[in-house]
């Protein structure tokens, strides 16, 4: 839970990147864990 006000919370997503990892899958419609994982490597790679 964030100890933050609705203000505050507001002002810092809007000073950065808000995204959210997508699930990558194979041709059999099973999650790529490798692709998934070199997702999130490269989205935290960006500072909050």
């Amino acid at each position: 839970m964030t100890t933050q006000s609705p203000t505050e919370l507001a002002a810092h997503l809007g000073r950065g990147l808000l995204s959210f990892p997508v699930t990558h899958f194979n041709a059999d419609l099973e999650v790529d864990e490798a692709a998934y994982r070199e997702n999130i490597e490269w989205l935290g790679q960006y500072d909050a």
